[in-house]
């Protein structure tokens, strides 16, 4: 099934969580169904069964090539890398080195440094583990976490291990049928189980000489983030996803969570950290499954409010001149090469690639715009100007379904939603109630995104908008506190107490 099939199969799983007891899917010692779950869901199968060429590569090449390259690791010593994780700290975090931006001359990751920045002010200690490529200088130290985790589990081998297929295992496969196109056998599945199982042992290790208060990370869903997560909880550790994107309608991770078994799944973070209220209110209205389970809170987007100013009125005034940022994901959009091809040659388009974007799609990509014979297109890299700042200086934005057009909303920019594309299908679907509202639009041809964006105007009317799902900065500061002076298990409140204690009106709609 294609990305454009995306919305359809969330309602497929929406169904047999609804039908089914997902709850007792238990493998290896813990509930398995959010993991299988979030499999299906990022198209982690492949449409054809895997050849036995795949299974030898998978299951005896690939595992001794790793064995090989961890002992010459282990010799030379490289997996050492700064942040000790043998001292005490009261936070650990799990972050991205895809999410750093070139800052004050180091590379400042841009989700948990100001984070980091008031924990220090606290004299609170804190340890990065970080995964993904070194970013260097950093303007917080951090532990490679990735080549250590992996390199241990290859010198053991123990993600090879396998396990008896349960009798629950045989419901699924209907679902299968319908969401990836074919029956999948209990090894494929199993894999996944076992690699969060073993990391999970790796990290309670770690965390147990650690002993911190919390653990914070970006994206609960990917294995690593969940075998944290299944570490900290065997050990009573708090567990806090930083809310990094879109939340809610039609997301895999945060839609559609329907059911909860007695004190709740262990992959799960026992708190949401929500940029503000309008999440908190799209994580209630879309999960009926959350009531009693992990807890929302608003604690804000520090990095944002850094940058972001109460003043859209410093726009461009000149109607002939537009400068327009286009914040792309992953194929370009033929509506987007056809109105640029067309557009005036004074207009400036700032083309913005997705962080993930790989080097060769990125070739491919520039290629395109240049085969438009438009002297405005800049490809923006992201060393050469910060998000926010390029933000402060554009009368239009456009993308399929980045989160970028919320984040543009606090800026006064207003965002037009290109539909022609798998992911901008899913754009349209995702921000409805901001479309319905007048502070985005969607162009469905060439001309009508033309038209759209030489009329549009600074949005200066969604500050009030921005600031329900902004809160402001003095928010973020006091959910620190308030996390670090809990105990962990007797203060985590279910959703709907926390919703009373937050006085959270109903989501405009």
């Amino acid at each position: 099934m294609d990305l454009m099939n995306a919305i359809e199969k969330l309602e497929v799983i929406k169904a047999f969580e609804a039908t089914h007891d997902v709850t007792a899917y238990k493998a290896d010692g813990w509930h398995v169904w959010p993991l299988v779950r979030i499999l299906l869901g990022f198209n982690a199968f492949p449409r054809k069964s895997p050849t036995v060429l795949n299974r030898v590569w998978m299951g005896l090449i690939r595992p001794m090539v790793g064995y090989l390259r961890a002992l010459i690791r282990q010799s030379r010593g490289t997996e050492k890398a700064a942040g000790s994780e043998t001292n005490t700290a009261s936070v650990v975090f799990l972050t991205q080195s895809g999410r750093r931006v070139w800052w004050r001359e180091c590379f400042y990751e841009i989700y948990t440094d100001p984070l980091i920045e008031i924990l220090k002010s606290m004299d609170k200690p804190v340890i990065v583990w970080e995964v993904g490529d070194s970013k260097m200088p950093q303007y917080s130290p951090s532990h490679k976490i990735s080549i250590e985790v992996v390199d241990e589990l290859y010198r053991t081998f123990a993600h090879l291990r396998k396990l008896p297929e349960p009798g629950w295992f045989s419901e699924l496969q209907p679902m299968f049928i319908k969401t990836v196109g074919r029956s999948l056998k209990w090894e494929e599945v199993c894999g996944h189980i076992v690699l969060v199982t073993e990391m999970a042992k790796i990290f309670e290790r770690k965390l147990s000489k650690i002993q911190p208060k919390i653990v914070i990370a970006v994206c609960w869903y990917s294995n690593r983030t969940m075998a944290l997560t299944l570490a900290a909880s065997r050990l009573g550790i708090s567990t806090v996803e930083l809310q990094h994107g879109v939340q809610g309608r039609g997301h895999f991770a945060y839609s559609g969570w329907q059911k909860y078994p007695p004190g709740g799944y262990e992959v799960f973070p026992d708190i949401f950290w929500c940029w503000g209220r309008t999440s908190v209110h799209d994580l209630i209205a879309y999960n009926p499954g959350l009531q009693g389970g992990s807890q929302l809170l608003i604690g804000g987007n520090p990095w944002l409010n850094r940058w972001r100013s109460n003043d859209f009125s410093l726009r461009n005034s000149d109607p002939g001149q537009k400068t327009i940022l286009v914040t792309l994901q992953h194929e370009v959009s033929s509506i987007l090469l056809d109105a640029i091809k067309k557009s005036p040659q004074a207009w400036d388009w700032m083309i913005r690639f997705h962080p993930i974007r790989s080097t060769k799609d990125r070739e491919t990509d520039c290629a395109l715009f240049a085969a438009t014979g438009h002297k405005g297109v800049k490809i923006v890299g992201e060393s050469d100007s910060l998000l926010y700042e390029l933000f402060q200086n554009i009368d239009v934005h456009i993308t399929e379904s980045s989160t970028c057009a919320l984040e543009a909303m606090a800026f006064g920019v207003g965002t037009i939603v290109v539909t022609d594309t798998a992911y901008g299908r899913i754009g349209k679907f995702y921000f409805d109630s901001y479309i319905n509202r007048g502070v985005m639009c969607v162009a469905d041809t060439a001309g009508e995104l033309l038209a759209k964006v030489q009329s549009m105007a600074p949005l200066a009317s969604t500050y009030e908008i921005a600031s329900d799902y902004f809160a402001e900065s003095n928010i973020t500061v006091r959910t620190l506190e308030e996390l670090l002076s809990r105990e962990h298990g007797t203060a985590v409140e279910n959703i709907k107490g926390n919703r009373e204690s937050k006085n959270c009106s109903d989501r405009p709609e």
